[in-house]
């Protein structure tokens, strides 16, 4: 009973900071950890304590050994209302903005940003970190702006002209047969 009512009162005088932690087996993990309010992340990583109770995205709670950290950086995380925000600014931009790139871009230019991108917000890497759920529509939308983004570049700089011109390898085989 003592522990819990232990445990209770440092919740109560600390709060939560969002932190991505490196460790020396190669692993990162982001969740958040309590800080006390009159103190900060370092009197956290500095107190007597050999463990930091790290809870991740999926609301587990882990015990990581301090000897084992490499590094530590808080971070700011997303609110629902930045999404919100984020989206409807999203429908605002033209498809060279959303793939962060300028508006003389060459095809290959367009290709690649579309790749970096869709791998960064593919929605399926965020179901596999247990990410919340306003987060995982959130970047399935922001996938669906940059394939959208892709496709109209991609018809503008004439490559889908250019694959429906090109024929087919059957045809070509029809063709050198007559």
């Amino acid at each position: 009973m003592r522990e819990t009512n232990l445990a209770d009162l440092r919740r109560q005088n600390s709060r939560a900071t969002d932190v991505k932690i490196a460790t020396q087996d190669g692993t990162s993990q982001n969740g958040s950890i309590l800080v006390p309010n009159d103190g900060s992340l370092h009197s956290v990583l500095e107190d007597s304590s050999k463990f930091l109770e790290l809870k991740v995205l999926s609301g587990e709670t882990r015990y990581i050994c301090k000897a084992a950290i490499l590094s530590i950086e808080a971070l700011e995380m997303i609110k629902t209302d930045q999404l919100e925000n984020s989206m409807k600014k999203m429908h605002r931009k033209d498809a060279h903005s959303v793939l962060k790139i300028p508006l003389n871009s060459d095809r290959k230019m367009v290709k690649e940003a579309y790749r970096r991108l869709a791998v960064e917000y593919h929605p399926d890497r965020y179901i596999a970190h247990n990410a919340p759920k306003e987060i995982v529509e959130y970047v399935t939308n922001v996938s669906k702006f940059i394939n959208r983004s892709y496709m109209e570049l991609k018809e503008r700089t004439g490559e889908a002209d250019q694959l429906r011109a090109k024929p087919s390898a059957a045809t070509r085989y029809k063709s050198a047969r007559v």
